[in-house]
């Protein structure tokens, strides 16, 4: 009902010549801010911070390469890691660790 109205308003104004004859003009809204500065501007931030992210995702997959052949140096079958070590290696280790967790404990119980 209301657009009824309003458009039967708009007829009657219009044929009583009470209604404003339209100017040529340029208008200049608000959304131009958002849809042309704002537009241009988060072109830019976006090229900036992209190229920098690519740039690091790079640097990033070069260290993973490098840490990667790393561990393949000491896990694959020629590796340090993946010999057989006798048992009496694996007891002195065990008991190294042991008496210096046994060490560590006296002296922060005892300080």
């Amino acid at each position: 009902q209301l657009l009824i109205f309003s458009a039967l308003a708009f007829a009657v104004l219009i044929r009583n010549g009470i209604y404003p004859p339209e100017l040529r003009s340029v208008n200049l809204d608000s959304d131009w801010f958002y849809r042309v500065l704002l537009f241009r501007v988060s072109n830019l931030s976006y090229n900036k911070v992209f190229s920098t992210f690519d740039s690091f995702c790079s640097f990033l997959v070069g260290r993973i390469g490098i840490i990667i052949e790393k561990i393949r140096e000491h896990h694959y079958p020629a590796g340090l890691l993946a010999r057989n070590w006798p048992t009496s290696s694996m007891v002195m280790w065990v008991a190294i660790m042991l008496a210096s967790y046994l060490l560590m404990y006296f002296l922060e119980f005892n300080a």
